[in-house]
């Protein structure tokens, strides 16, 4: 499960009568993202490895186990819930899970962010 992001502190920025933020504190938020963005993708490139490296816990995450789609029954899933256990595999799995997510999440915020401050300094691109 991913877990939500701490809000920035432009994203408290008053709004403008028309209940929009300005466009200052958008391009702040869109240059914060990004940079997040940027770490994210560090952070995984660096923090994988030693996930990726365990061949326990590799075996499990590519199994699903601890999700609705883990499909292990009888004696294998009894293994694998003490294979878990031993390597504390759901712990892992969760942070795993965030990140590898988390640089995704990250690019899409600044995407919306992107296409908010281009929508303002361009309202109809058709006029």
């Amino acid at each position: 499960m991913v877990t939500a992001l701490p809000p920035d502190e432009t994203a408290s920025a008053p709004a403008s009568e028309g209940g929009e933020r300005p466009a200052v504190a958008t391009a702040q938020m869109l240059e914060a993202a990004e940079a997040k963005a940027v770490q994210a993708d560090k952070d995984l490139q660096e923090k994988r490895r030693p996930y990726e490296a365990d061949p326990l816990f590799m075996y499990l995450w590519r199994r699903r186990f601890g999700t609705p789609e883990y499909r292990g029954k009888g004696l294998a899933r009894y293994l694998d819930r003490r294979v878990a256990t031993l390597i504390a595999f759901d712990g892992a799995r969760r942070n795993y899970a965030v990140l590898i997510e988390l640089p995704t999440r990250l690019q899409e915020h600044a995407e919306r962010l992107r296409a908010e401050l281009s929508s303002r300094r361009d309202p109809d691109p058709h006029n």
